[in-house]
């Protein structure tokens, strides 16, 4: 039926809203553990810039307050060699 598909990329809703709580839960973990973002891309690669891991947080988060949240955090985290 029209609308009950996500417009941009054509996903059934319901996976739309599957990948909106992954997210939430994922943004939720790294709020809690920001090191395991860092973690995460020191295993792809050596060094990262603050765009690379805006990304990954943008990927890996539900909305633009829980970004914010999440890199706060993140950036704050002892573990980052600036």
């Amino acid at each position: 039926p029209a609308g009950s598909r996500r417009p941009e990329r054509g996903e059934p809703c319901e996976r739309v809203a599957d990948h909106l709580e992954i997210a939430r839960r994922n943004g939720e973990r790294l709020l809690a553990e920001p090191h395991v973002a860092l973690e995460a891309l020191t295993r792809q690669q050596s060094t990262f810039t603050r765009q690379d891991l805006a990304r990954f947080v943008d990927r890996h988060t539900a909305d633009a307050e829980q970004f914010s949240a999440v890199m706060v955090q993140v950036e704050a985290c002892p573990d980052l060699v600036a």
